[in-house]
């Protein structure tokens, strides 16, 4: 029998409910795993003592919850083998699924990431097909979520990224791009930014319908306060993290702006901008360089990031100091030596100017890039202040989620 070219990495968190399942599955798999860890993530059920149960799951304890990414990352960094599979303990994989999983890798040497399709339980029902990312809001979607599984749905296909819940990966891919971004914390768009980056690296993203399994969706978090809220948080450091400097200005933050603003006009009342506090958010979003009412205005070197600020000084003080003079001498001697030293304070002031506009340069990209970090700041405090206010909220309110399921729970 030939030696088994792939790892199931199971990233647990409180999945005692369904990790029996999950395992059964894996041990009538054709084509086997050569090992099945399993990474519990400081779990407080019953989670341990299910898998004392099954002998053959290497289980690696992390002393606290890593979230999704950081015990993706731990266990894939455990995997000898050339490809893994990611799965959250709610996952039941088809009988074949190993053997469709290395046919699928041999078939495309680029093939860096491979998604499942994933039914509810029922069978018969999607709830992933391949993910959408939308742009410039970066709202994420499955394919087909809801939906009866269609002969459309069984076709492979390119995607913009596939769900961790079984996320097939070949480790040569992922060791390419340093693995998974723990900042997406616990869980959401970390399956979403890996995708992206190993799409930019030359990797292929791929659903493939042959791959298939049955997943009780968001069985860690179901759906939560806190499901809403990390979904939203990590939606927008993700945004922070891909969109570029004039999307990120020009057209997510006018349009994250309008809908939070609505979402709390509906919520609080007409009075919601003072008794929210949000018009000196949406102030600040809308024209993050403009001061606030009665306040003095700001220099532009006190916003500066203090090193970029003594480099600036430092260039400016360079270009003022004196210039070099030579002695002069009598007669022609004198002039000439008159005309070298105006052609060196040309060229020690070009220099100094040239210095002066490195410091200059970097200065406002350092600039642009605080300010980015201070308007996500803002938009996730908004974000924050909606979660204190769904109570008060009319029935026929829009929802803070897109229509379609935001994906990123892993």
């Amino acid at each position: 029998m030939a030696t088994s070219r792939w790892t199931a990495v199971i990233i647990n968190y409180n999945g005692a409910d369904y990790l029996g399942a999950c395992l059964d599955a894996l041990a009538k798999v054709r084509s086997a795993p050569a090992e099945i860890l399993v990474v519990d993530n400081a779990s407080t059920d019953d989670s341990l003592a299910e898998l004392v149960a099954y002998p053959r799951a290497i289980v690696l304890p992390q002393p606290r919850n890593l979230g999704f990414a950081g015990g993706a990352n731990a266990g894939l960094a455990a995997v000898e083998t050339e490809l893994a599979l990611l799965l959250n303990p709610d996952v039941e994989l088809a009988s074949d699924f190993g053997t469709q999983l290395v046919a699928a890798f041999d078939s495309d040497r680029r093939l860096g990431a491979a998604g499942a399709l994933l039914l509810y339980p029922d069978g018969t029902t999607v709830q992933h097909a391949g993910g959408v990312i939308a742009w410039p809001q970066l709202w994420t979607s499955h394919r087909g979520h809801g939906a009866p599984l269609s002969p459309a749905l069984e076709q492979p296909l390119d995607v913009d990224y596939v769900a961790g819940g079984a996320l097939a990966l070949r480790m040569d891919a992922v060791r390419s791009v340093d693995g998974f971004d723990e900042s997406f914390y616990p869980a959401f768009f970390e399956d979403a930014d890996l995708c992206l980056r190993l799409r930019e690296a030359g990797w292929a993203v791929r659903y493939l319908p042959a791959l298939r399994a049955l997943h009780h969706e968001g069985a860690t978090l179901g759906q939560s306060p806190l499901r809403h809220h990390y979904s939203q948080v990590n939606r927008i450091r993700f945004a922070r993290k891909h969109l570029d400097a004039t999307t990120w200005r020009r057209n997510f933050v006018p349009a994250e702006t309008e809908r939070i603003r609505h979402l709390l006009a509906e919520a609080t009342g007409a009075d919601w901008p003072a008794t929210s506090g949000f018009s000196g958010i949406e102030a600040a979003l809308r024209n993050p360089d403009a001061p606030a009412a009665g306040a003095p205005p700001l220099s532009y070197h006190a916003t500066l990031l203090p090193g970029v600020h003594d480099a600036v000084e430092a260039a400016r003080v360079a270009a003022t100091l004196p210039e070099r003079r030579t002695p002069g001498k009598p007669g022609l001697a004198a002039r000439m030596q008159q005309n070298l030293a105006a052609s060196q304070r040309i060229e020690d002031a070009l220099l100094r100017q040239e210095e002066f506009n490195r410091a200059v340069v970097a200065a406002l990209e350092a600039q642009d890039k605080l300010n980015r970090e201070q308007l996500a700041t803002l938009l996730t405090l908004a974000l924050d202040i909606l979660q204190f206010v769904p109570a008060n909220r009319p029935p026929n309110v829009v929802p803070l989620h897109p229509p379609e399921e935001t994906a990123g729970e892993s």
